[in-house]
């Protein structure tokens, strides 16, 4: 009575071993340190050029610098009409040189960023490739499990099934490029012979 009492308050507090959500929470975790880890391989430079990224790409930076540009010039103009003579009067030499420095390394945290973006694009589609493989090896066994019984059940009728036995075999990275590399073959000699047929038509 107690054991049962015990499930039911346990069924109340935590998801069991088979819930989605435990399932989902997981997968969460697993993916953030693969990232995480990703991220750590780059090196401890990329880390705070990525923090001043993501705060240079939000509205509040542009209206900050809108901001800051407007009073610069605004000061410069209201500093002649009380005496005081502009520390940058027009046209504003000094504001065009500071507003190319920051376009100028704009451009280079840019680039950093991108380069970084790409190397965990590239992380990531690796262990997508191989959960693809692993999947792929996991459904070609179930199905030489299932035609295994199949053949070995009398109630069912055991026939040749070319479809069945491809599909038992599961399929390399390298027969995949080979197959991507063939077809790119013949397109490109489909599309040479196309262009000489026109080019024969023409004269």
């Amino acid at each position: 009575m107690a054991s049962g009492q015990g499930s039911a308050v346990n069924d109340g507090l935590e998801p069991t071993r088979g819930d989605p959500s435990q399932i989902v929470a997981q997968n969460v975790v697993a993916t953030r340190r693969a990232r995480l880890e990703a991220e750590r391989l780059l090196g401890p430079d990329h880390l705070p050029i990525g923090r001043v990224f993501d705060t240079l790409a939000k509205p509040s930076a542009l209206y900050a610098l809108l901001g800051l540009i407007a009073a610069w010039i605004g000061l410069n103009l209201a500093l002649p009409l009380i005496g005081r003579k502009p520390f940058d009067a027009p046209p504003f030499y000094y504001l065009g040189t500071v507003l190319a420095i920051l376009s100028l390394l704009t451009t280079v945290i840019v680039l950093i960023v991108q380069a970084r973006q790409g190397k965990l694009a590239e992380a990531r589609a690796e262990v997508e490739l191989q959960v693809n493989l692993l999947s792929e090896q996991k459904i070609a066994k179930l199905i030489e499990m299932v035609e295994a019984l199949r053949s070995d059940s009398p109630f069912m009728h055991n026939s040749d099934d070319a479809q069945v036995k491809a599909m038992k075999h599961s399929i390399t990275p390298q027969e995949i490029l080979q197959a991507i590399q063939t077809h790119e073959l013949e397109a490109s000699e489909a599309s040479d012979d196309g262009g000489q047929s026109t080019a024969a038509l023409q004269s």
